[in-house]
């Protein structure tokens, strides 16, 4: 969060670039990465650290490459969704999520994503959650 905190863009396409590559760079590493990235958009968004909207644009980013990211990543949705899971919390309003996955409503990907996201948070904090 310290380099949240510490990070001056020079513009605002650099909050979402920003976004955008932690997410990549994580997307591959461990379970345990995945989780904690997650965790730290989760802290960072509850405080106003990051702003939503930037958030959702770099994440849509993400998810209009994740297609062809699938070739080289076969779980990409899985790990996708170890980053995306932790902010289903009761202290967060997840509806912005609706607009990054705005453009792919109808589509697989965005059908097994959410699957996942919420399996991924039923098992992490219990189906009754």
């Amino acid at each position: 969060l310290k380099d949240i905190e510490d990070f001056q863009p020079i513009d605002s396409d650099q909050i979402k670039k920003f976004v955008e590559q932690l997410i990549i760079l994580v997307l591959e590493r461990s379970d345990e990465s995945r989780f904690s990235l997650g965790q730290i958009f989760f802290h960072a968004l509850k405080q106003s650290t990051l702003d939503v909207n930037y958030f959702v644009e770099g994440l849509k980013c993400v998810l209009e490459i994740a297609d062809d990211m699938a070739i080289d990543i076969p779980k990409i949705k899985t790990y996708l969704s170890q980053i995306i899971a932790p902010l289903l919390s009761e202290d967060l309003n997840v509806g912005f999520l609706r607009h990054a996955f705005e453009p792919f409503n109808n589509t697989e990907l965005c059908r097994d994503l959410i699957s996942e996201i919420l399996h991924t948070a039923a098992s992490r904090v219990g189906h009754n959650t």
